[in-house]
């Protein structure tokens, strides 16, 4: 399973290259995709500390 710190930079990768288009289409398709990347960065983050809390219990 990919690490939330990896799909975080991921993530400002898409950023930065959407950053240097031109083309809207391009550039919205890349934000999209930075979206969805921090999405599941945060999702997994959280199923992360309900694990930990859970075996902390």
């Amino acid at each position: 399973m990919i690490e939330p710190d990896k799909l975080h930079a991921q993530a400002q990768k898409c950023r930065m290259l959407a950053g240097g288009l031109s083309n809207r289409d391009d550039i919205r398709a890349l934000e999209d995709l930075a979206r969805e990347l921090e999405e599941r960065a945060q999702r997994l983050q959280h199923a992360d500390e309900s694990a930990a809390a859970g075996i902390a219990a």
